[in-house]
């Protein structure tokens, strides 16, 4: 396997969804892996650690990556809904998931109960 490349349209069910059944770890890596300078930007380099870890971890990790391009009043042109939501304007930046429900406000266990704990399905 690879790390899964993530964007919005996908993120809900990559990530949110997923972490309800496992830990999942997501890298929000700048598009451009070179530096002004012309050598690797940290983007770059944090890319080759998480694709080294997804070999490694694959197993017991979901590892996503979220590709943005931030201007220069640090908006995301590639992923904007995802980078607003989590309020990423760097990159690289690491975000882990695990077991909680965004749009219930509630871990995923419960995200199917009523407010008394019983079933709603």
């Amino acid at each position: 396997m690879s790390v899964i490349t993530a964007a919005d349209s996908t993120f809900q069910k990559e990530v949110v969804d997923a972490s309800c059944h496992r830990l999942v770890a997501v890298e929000f890596s700048t598009k451009g892996k070179v530096s002004k300078r012309g050598d690797q930007n940290a983007s770059a380099r944090m890319d080759a650690i998480f694709d080294a870890l997804e070999e490694k971890y694959a197993e017991k990790v979901s590892l996503i990556r979220v590709e943005i391009e931030l201007d220069s009043d640090l908006k995301d042109s590639l992923n904007p809904v995802t980078s607003n939501e989590y309020e990423i304007n760097h990159g690289p930046t690491m975000v882990f998931f695990q077991g909680w429900q965004k749009s219930t406000g509630r871990p995923c266990r419960a995200a199917n109960q009523g407010a008394d704990g019983a079933s709603a399905g």
